[in-house]
């Protein structure tokens, strides 16, 4: 089996979680479980993850952390100008 490449930007995400006890080596089974997520959803969950985890999260774990959208299939609104400042330059 070939190798499974990511996106930079998903490298860049994981990378500011591996000072969590037990991080992954590799994260090909992270990048298949997670990639059918939009970028800014995984972002939010490593940011989620950074301040909820002790261990380093498996893609379920981040799953859960992800917010459910609204009936109009977009995330509900910011809670600072930060976070909003973060969705409009992520899209």
């Amino acid at each position: 089996m070939g190798a499974v490449a990511w996106p930079a930007w998903f490298g860049a995400a994981m990378k500011r979680l591996v000072g969590l006890k037990f991080a992954p080596t590799d994260l090909t089974t992270h990048w298949e479980a997670l990639r059918d997520l939009p970028r800014l959803a995984i972002e939010d969950a490593v940011y989620r993850a950074q301040r909820e985890c002790d261990e380093f999260p498996s893609p379920r774990k981040l799953r859960s952390f992800i917010p459910m959208p609204d009936m109009r299939g977009h995330y509900p609104p910011c809670k600072t100008n930060t976070e909003c400042l973060r969705k409009v330059l992520a899209s």
